[in-house]
């Protein structure tokens, strides 16, 4: 199943860096009905990173696949490089692949995940099995209206923070969704000894990069027949209706799955109903 030099075992959960130096947690698979297990990469967005999935992908509707999830350049756990470009980081993904001896693999990516992992199938179609995208569409997003969040952590004073809740408490006079501070202060490293913030993701060149994150730099043409899955929350402003056309002009007999009343973090506000459209697809 694995290349005999892969340094992974499988006894356990365990957390791992790569020899390409992403970190990554590892889920192998549970389920002993299943001999040869398949690989599933999944793939965080923006700002996120590989703790986002950490209780998703304990569910057991995961458990006939050895996963890896792994954290993105300048994202958690993993090196700060520059420039951090779509195809900086679909090398560091092909590089992972190959030293972890992982010929083919099903891709769950969201958000900026998921479009690195549609340039990623577009590059190297013959690597995948089966790409699963959530909640991101194949365009270039126009620039936001209102502040984005990554400026107001970029504005953050952080020589005025000494503790975690001062933190808070500076976040919520910009942003009010509790959920949304929480997702976004998984950046911030706080030592209790010396009373000190600090930002574990490379916020420089992330708020650098954002303009590009925002853009879909690949080519179209022809369509990618790689069995794809689109799931979206109905209530997210980057899967809205309109923007929905732009999936079939790039994907070859796409499926599109909505969770009603999710919004941009399905797998979070919904997880068992996006686990299970999850399982459903990969079984087919």
């Amino acid at each position: 199943m694995f290349s005999t030099t892969t340094r992974i075992s499988f006894s356990s959960f365990s957390q791992v860096r790569s020899l390409a130096s992403l970190a990554c947690d590892v889920y192998p698979a549970t389920n002993t009905s299943i001999s040869t297990p398949s690989n599933l990469i999944v793939i965080h967005g923006y700002l996120g990173s590989k703790m986002n999935w950490k209780t998703m992908l304990k569910r057991p509707e995961y458990s006939s696949m050895n996963t890896y999830c792994i954290d993105l350049p300048n994202h958690g756990n993993s090196p700060h490089i520059e420039p951090a470009s779509y195809d900086t980081m679909i090398d560091e993904l092909l590089r992972f692949m190959d030293e972890q001896s992982i010929e083919t693999t099903d891709i769950l990516g969201h958000s900026l995940g998921g479009k690195l992992a549609m340039g990623f199938t577009r590059q190297y179609p013959e690597r995948l099995s089966r790409l699963i995208v959530a909640d991101i569409c194949p365009i270039q997003y126009p620039e936001d209206s209102v502040q984005h969040p990554v400026d107001i952590l970029n504005e953050m004073n952080l020589s005025l923070i000494d503790s975690r809740k001062a933190a808070d408490d500076m976040l919520a006079l910009n942003i009010s969704e509790p959920l949304l501070r929480g997702f976004l202060l998984q950046n911030l490293l706080f030592d209790n000894k010396t009373k000190t913030a600090s930002w574990k993701c490379n916020l420089k060149e992330l708020v650098s990069r954002r303009g590009d994150y925002n853009d879909f730099p690949f080519q179209a043409q022809p369509k990618i027949n790689t069995p794809t899955l689109f799931i979206r929350g109905t209530e997210s402003e980057f899967t809205q209706s309109h923007f929905l056309p732009s999936i079939h002009e790039w994907f070859e007999n796409p499926q599109i799955e909505a969770i009603n009343a999710a919004g941009h973090w399905p797998h979070i506000s919904h997880p068992k109903e996006f686990a299970s459209i999850v399982e459903q697809f990969l079984k087919r």
